[in-house]
């Protein structure tokens, strides 16, 4: 286990709610129960979203861990946050961060981690380097050296836990808890892997074979594949579990009363349906569309939960929380890219002025890719349609449109058909304006018609 602890000095005292965000590494949205999974993969939090709302198109910003710690951390896009670097990720020091905020309004900060791509020197090179997410917290844990020897979620609630009920110093607190037993090897404990049995007796167990299918994406067996969504499905259920053993304790201590609970993932699990095994090389709606679920402080048990169908992502829970926090305007940071969702929590919206979200590919961790030659992409989902476009450095980009409604397992795309052009070039043209690139859009190039489009969304 690795502590790493920010010396904190004497700040105002707050008077807003708790924050708690549970992060579930790698956790599809329809994979649970309050997504509409048939499976019992998630009863607790099924029971625990009869109290909230559950954001029914949430959406990570990247399809892997660190660019959406970023983006949580940060409510800004990934590309808008991380310095240039060839091999890691890392997050700018120049970025004000969530705990930084909080923490000057009062707050004490803790983050408690399993996954070990948040520790400093994570990789074991013997480089003295960090991700850079420590920004702003007290506490800072992260409870894993590798994947394949992590804290279970049980070890990391009761470290989180503990700190959060400490006394020495008063006051809200923002907890962050991040679980990894969803995340590849999936090796779920007996109890749960025994709620969905397999006949399968073939090689694929979830752990030493996953490593080539990620790299390689190599399809296999129909039962093969089903066995690794059994042990994907038992880590949830396990995952489920001890969140749910979690909030009870709050409850119990009268914790959680006045605390916002915020439960999701940094990015979700693709099963070859696209030719991708587990995670970071796509952008496909398994990857990046995640579960939202958002329990507000004095919450009342409903007999169904609240649903909301507003664009929704990573990149609003910094802007929400600085909301609940009443952070006055001029103590928050300039560059934040997200919307606050507070009065879509709160019943008092039942929309956010946003037309379209995005999410961006780049800088994966895959073996054998040569850093300076990475596949990058970025996606942009409107209320109905996703544009995906990806390249290789010196080569065209590759162009997928999809129409979500009619198409929602994304399997024909619409990019090639005569009368999607200026469907395209619309939406091309949103996505350059909402993250930038190298090659600055010239507004004045584009058509008057895409023009005038875009004045009418809100971008010029």
């Amino acid at each position: 286990m690795a502590l790493y602890s920010v010396q904190c000095g004497r700040s105002p005292r707050a008077s807003g709610p708790n924050f708690l965000i549970l992060v579930v590494d790698a956790l599809r949205a329809d994979h649970t129960g309050m997504y509409g999974y048939s499976r019992p993969t998630s009863p607790r939090l099924d029971e625990y979203a009869l109290q909230g709302v559950v954001f029914d198109r949430a959406y990570a910003q990247a399809p892997s861990t660190f660019p959406s710690t970023a983006a949580i951390f940060t409510g800004r896009y990934p590309s808008d946050t991380q310095i240039a670097n060839e091999r890691f990720f890392e997050l700018s020091q120049k970025c004000t961060t969530l705990a930084e905020v909080l923490k000057g309004a009062g707050y004490r900060t803790g983050f408690f981690t399993a996954n070990p791509l948040h520790a400093y020197d994570s990789l074991g090179t013997g480089e003295q380097w960090s991700p850079g997410f420590d920004q702003g917290f007290d506490e800072y844990f992260v409870g894993s050296r590798l994947y394949s020897n992590r804290l279970r979620a049980a070890a990391i609630n009761q470290r989180a836990t503990q700190w959060i009920g400490q006394v020495q110093r008063p006051g809200p607190f923002l907890a962050c808890v991040w679980y990894i037993d969803v995340h590849t090897p999936y090796e779920p404990p007996p109890e749960f892997r025994d709620l969905f049995p397999d006949p399968y007796e073939g090689k694929i167990d979830g752990n030493k074979e996953m490593r080539e299918l990620w790299e390689t994406g190599k399809p296999i067996s129909q039962e093969g594949r089903q066995h690794l969504i059994n042990l994907y499905d038992g880590e949830i259920a396990y995952t489920d579990s001890s969140i749910g053993d979690m909030l009870d304790t709050l409850a119990d201590k009268g914790v959680l009363a006045n605390t916002l609970v915020i439960v999701t993932a940094d990015h979700g699990e693709a099963f070859h349906e696209h030719g991708q095994w587990v995670h970071a090389f796509g952008l496909y709606e398994e990857l990046i569309r995640i579960p939202l679920l958002i329990i507000p402080p004095q919450a009342q048990t409903q007999s169904q939960p609240s649903r909301n169908s507003s664009l929704a992502g990573l990149i609003d829970l910094m802007p929400t929380i600085l909301d609940y926090a009443a952070v006055p305007s001029e103590k928050r940071p300039d560059e934040m890219q997200g919307l606050s969702l507070k009065p879509l929590v709160e019943g008092t919206e039942t929309a956010i002025g946003r037309h379209a979200i995005a999410a961006e590919l780049g800088l994966p961790l895959k073996p054998g890719v040569e850093p300076t030659a990475p596949l990058s992409g970025r996606t942009i989902i409107t209320d109905r349609f996703k544009l995906i476009e990806t390249w290789m450095p010196d080569e065209p980009a590759t162009v997928l449109l999809y129409d979500l409604e009619q198409d929602p397992l994304e399997q024909h795309s619409l990019a090639d058909e005569p009368d999607s052009s200026d469907r395209v070039e619309l939406l091309r043209a949103q996505l350059k304006l909402i993250l930038g690139e190298k090659d600055r859009l010239v507004l004045q190039d584009l058509p008057e018609h895409v023009l005038a489009r875009l004045r009418a969304l809100g971008y010029l």
